[in-house]
């Protein structure tokens, strides 16, 4: 048996974060920030690869609260990170 279409998106975003993880451990650079912002940039082209213009299956509805999800963590680490730098 194959894998249901609907499946590819959640595989290959389940990849790319596992890559993500095993490339920054490996160089030894684990800082939450580069971790998120790869991952959102993984997850901004995997949605716009799997949608289509003619129609929207009902899983791209939740991939996108997962998308808006990651872009408010990531506003709130940039947050962070500014009122550090604006502390010196």
């Amino acid at each position: 048996m194959g894998i249901s279409s609907h499946f590819i998106p959640a595989i290959a975003v389940t990849s790319w974060v596992i890559l993500i993880l095993l490339l920054l451990t490996l160089t030894a650079t684990l800082h939450l920030e580069i971790y998120f912002i790869l991952v959102l940039v993984g997850v901004l082209i995997i949605v716009e690869m799997t949608e289509s213009p003619y129609s929207r299956p009902q899983y791209l509805n939740y991939t996108k609260l997962v998308v808006a999800g990651i872009v408010i963590l990531f506003g709130l680490i940039l947050a962070n990170k500014m009122l550090g730098m604006l502390r010196l």
